[in-house]
């Protein structure tokens, strides 16, 4: 088994889009920054694996194969370098190989094959590796962010959403789980004068150290039971269940009565509205909910909630 020292430039800021939520916000389980980590480096490994099985079966080691093969190091150098070539793992196969890509590919928001993109296309390197940075099954609806009493910022997400499958959840924050202990390192001569994936920041350089099991056995382990359409066609659907409503040092639970939002009559502090996940039920046990409206913030997405006129006195 070998181990392998991956090396990773984030790009100066972060880009790309997010899937469709009913104009919801896209609340990204793991950070950007780590799915694009991750895609850099399952691409690498990827076509480092096809030339190691090409270079060492019997018959397809030939000349003409071998010219086909795409220079990785030479590729990714510009974002991710390795300090050593890839050695496939014991048992990879042509359909293993088919299997991988498929899980890389699944990876992009917008569909199509990431792999092919990289080879057909690798000055855009960085580009496909957006691609990936906001994959369906990789987060979930919500209010906007600075509603959120709970927002981790550039940090994993820490709960679930009661209506999220516990399966989906282990899979994508164990694959956040192991980057982030990939990339520390007990000597600061170690890390090369490259961060640890957590506390990165855009235009830095993260370092991973990570054997053919983690990429496997973890990684796309993983990736394997998110990517399928139970949990990659369409986002987790936004349910109130999954969410509390904070004010004045008081928790609801609440329902969304309409999409338009009328301005009442009393208007409380805009920015004591805070929501949190729940990953219990939080309509259990109450028998009242406070009704809200969703409203407009940036670019016309219904992701700020305001209460009702009625809601708004119960809470004043």
């Amino acid at each position: 088994m070998a181990t392998y020292s991956f090396k990773v430039q984030l790009p100066p800021r972060r880009s790309g889009g997010t899937p469709d939520c009913d104009k919801w916000t896209f609340h990204h389980i793991l950070p950007w920054k780590y799915f694009y980590c991750l895609s850099a480096i399952l691409g690498y490994y990827y076509y480092g694996t096809v030339a190691s099985f090409v270079r060492g079966h019997p018959t397809l080691n030939t000349p003409e194969n071998r010219a086909g093969l795409l220079d990785t190091a030479t590729v990714f150098a510009p974002i991710v370098v390795c300090n050593t070539s890839i050695v496939q793992s014991e048992g990879v196969s042509m359909m293993s190989l088919v299997e991988m890509e498929r899980l890389i590919n699944g990876l992009a928001r917008t569909g199509g094959s990431i792999v092919d993109k990289i080879s057909q296309n690798a000055v855009r390197l960085h580009d496909h590796f957006v691609e990936c940075t906001s994959p369906v099954f990789g987060g979930f609806p919500g209010m906007d962010g600075n509603q959120r009493s709970d927002d981790p910022k550039s940090s994993m997400e820490l709960t679930r959403p009661s209506n999220g499958d516990a399966s989906w959840w282990s899979a994508v924050t164990d694959i956040g789980k192991l980057l982030e202990r990939a990339s520390l390192f007990e000597r600061s001569s170690e890390r090369e004068g490259c961060k640890d994936l957590k506390s990165s920041v855009y235009g830095d350089r993260v370092k991973f150290k990570l054997t053919n099991n983690d990429l496997d056995n973890i990684l796309l382990a993983n990736l394997r039971t998110v990517v399928t359409p139970r949990f990659n066609s369409s986002v987790l659907a936004f349910d109130e269940k999954s969410w509390l409503f904070h004010y004045n040092g008081s928790q609801w639970s609440f329902v969304i009565a309409d999409d338009i939002y009328h301005y009442p009559s009393y208007r409380p502090d805009k920015s004591a509205f805070k929501f949190s996940v729940s990953t219990t039920n939080t309509h259990t046990n109450r028998s009242k909910h406070l009704p809200m409206t969703r409203c407009p913030g940036i670019d016309n997405e219904k992701n700020i909630l305001r209460p009702t006129v009625d809601a708004a006195k119960l809470i004043k």
